[in-house]
């Protein structure tokens, strides 16, 4: 080793007491100092040649390589020596430790994070003739504390697929740091490293076991394994119970519910009763003839990579009939009146049925003897609501009754009125002539609305009961107060040859035309011949006010005459 202006090429600081012109090199080998005969001129002169070295005993170092301890360097009597100094390693780095000349022990404290580092030192000795030897001495490995106690470590939980298995490393002094190495047969799993670990489908039948490693700065790490347990093969079981839905009939189709967990595979088998169904493997089946009457069941065999086999089944209820379903349902149809003919249509099913019965309602009652798919409407059911319900047929099928929409048979309009009010023309009254019952003090109006306002009014009448009046198609309404009973009028009459009572005549029916006279008495007499009883003034063909002695030709061609306080007409 050689030294340059006064500085080790090591960097290290090195101060010398007197000029240094040789320097002899000693490494050591084996144990011992062995003398290297090397020269280098100091800085500015020539070479020189160098003397034996002395040789000093063996170096070494006492006290406990551990962590936390104090050691020291033994080197031996140095009192001839011009200087010394040492240098402590730990793994081969440098310790920034002061320890040059006899004013400085030579001792290090060995630090806590130091544990399975090797320690080492090196060291120069200068002697007066400048003669220098260097040495290292390896201290080996630094160990750590023990621990004060140590846990056995052990496996908690079930050791089976599907679970979870828990290292639980035990009691340790002082507290340290864990880590964990799951092993499969002593072997490393990969990847399993924590404190837990749930075994796969490889581990079945295998034996799993745990490493722990005990680390605390200051000790010496320690590995303890836990014995090791068996693996099992897991248990299958569905997150729901396994049901069979739909509909229990022919021609429906069954499937069986449930859940599995991820990855698992089922396989499936019916049964009508406790005779397998050959080709029925799939998680639905659909319904034939020959299941109505038996219970299904369906059987499920589970498997899953690391799992035990599960198997399990669900049954159905009772297989009945099938059922229609409709298409197009039963209509009505013809003319919704009295003495008409309804007919209802047959409709349309999801299978097509081999008989067809039928049965007539008004409301929710049957009518008796309605049992054709026609019905010829009667008087009672006018103002009624009248269906029809169509029963299909069909082998394997269950008898079913589909209900037509109802409708609503007319009530015909009026043709006698009783009581005094308003009527609606078509619906309340219909029209035509009608004839009035009362005595006097009859008022009637034929009207073009229902507002009460005179624009309303079409054509009015205050006088006798003995009247008529024409009520048209085109009037909204007719309006009638104590004119008695109001009636449709015949087509015959008296076809009298006199006139005793104030009112209107119908010619040719009431009364005969031809020449009429009265010798009443008084001058309030009024007639008049009309071409209809509406009260229209174009309704009004002559008419006479004055006394009643009075001569009247009531032409044929007349169809109405109306007379007031005119006494006794006769015809001559």
């Amino acid at each position: 080793m050689s030294y340059l202006d006064g500085r080790l090429d090591t960097g290290r600081r090195f101060w010398r007491r007197k000029s240094i012109t040789t320097l002899a090199v000693a490494a050591l080998i084996g144990g011992g100092f062995i003398a290297a005969p090397a020269a280098v001129a100091a800085p500015g002169s020539s070479p020189v040649s160098v003397s034996t070295v002395t040789v000093v005993p063996q170096p070494s170092i006492s006290g406990s390589v551990k962590a936390g301890s104090t050691v020291r360097l033994n080197i031996g009597d140095l009192e001839q020596a011009f200087d010394w100094g040492v240098e402590w390693y730990l793994d081969g780095v440098w310790q920034d430790v002061d320890s040059w000349g006899p004013e400085y022990p030579y001792v290090f404290t060995i630090p806590a994070n130091a544990v399975g580092k090797r320690l080492s030192v090196r060291g120069w000795v200068f002697w007066p003739d400048d003669e220098a030897q260097e040495y290292d001495v390896d201290g080996g490995i630094v160990i750590g504390k023990a621990f004060t106690k140590t846990g056995t470590p052990t496996i908690g939980g079930a050791s089976a697929v599907g679970k979870t298995l828990t290292a639980q490393p035990g009691t340790w002094s002082p507290n340290v740091t864990f880590g964990y190495q799951w092993l499969r047969n002593g072997k490393i799993i990969s990847g399993a490293t924590k404190s837990n670990y749930s075994p796969s489908a490889a581990d079945v039948n295998q034996s799993v076991a745990v490493k722990v490693t005990a680390t605390k700065v200051g000790y010496t790490t320690l590995f303890k394994t836990s014995a090791a347990k068996k693996i099992e093969a897991g248990s299958l079981k569905p997150a729901q119970a396994a049901t069979v839905s739909g509909t229990a009939k022919y021609g429906s189709t069954l499937k069986v519910s449930t859940k599995w967990p991820s990855g698992a595979k089922a396989t499936y088998q019916w049964y009508r009763g406790s005779s397998k169904i050959n080709g029925a493997t799939k998680a639905s089946y659909k319904l034939t003839k020959t299941d109505i009457g038996k219970t299904m069941k369906v059987g499920m065999t589970v498997t899953r990579s690391g799992y035990a086999t599960y198997k399990t089944s669900a049954k159905s209820a009772k297989i009945g009939k099938a059922s229609f379903s409709i298409k197009t349902a039963p209509k009505i149809t013809g003319i919704k009146k009295a003495g008409h003919t309804l007919k209802v249509s047959k409709g349309r099913y999801s299978a097509t049925p081999s008989l067809y019965g039928y049965q007539w309602y008004r409301g929710a009652a049957k009518i008796k003897g309605a049992t054709k798919s026609s019905y010829k409407l009667t008087m009672l059911d006018r103002g009624k609501r009248i269906s029809a319900r169509v029963t299909v047929k069909r082998s394997s099928f269950s008898p079913t009754s589909f209900a037509s929409k109802a409708v609503s048979i007319s009530v015909p309009p009026r043709t006698v009125i009783s009581r005094d009010g308003t009527y609606k023309v078509g619906t309340g009254i219909k029209p035509g002539l009608y004839k009035a019952s009362s005595s006097d003090g009859c008022y009637w109006a034929t009207l073009q609305g229902f507002s009460g306002s005179l624009s309303d009014i079409n054509n009015n009448y205050f006088g006798t009961g003995n009247t008529y009046v024409r009520i048209k198609a085109s009037d909204k309404g007719f309006k009638t107060s104590r004119c008695g009973n109001w009636k449709t009028v015949s087509s015959s009459g008296a076809n009298a040859s006199k006139i005793t009572k104030d009112g209107t005549y119908r010619v040719g029916v009431d009364i005969k035309a031809g020449t009429y006279v009265s010798n009443g008495k008084g001058n309030s007499c009024y007639w008049a011949t009309l071409d209809d009883f509406t009260e229209d003034l174009d309704d009004l063909r002559d008419n006479y006010i004055g006394s009643a002695r009075t001569i009247v030709e009531i032409p044929k061609d007349a169809k109405g005459f109306k007379v007031h306080r005119c006494g006794t007409l006769v015809r001559e």
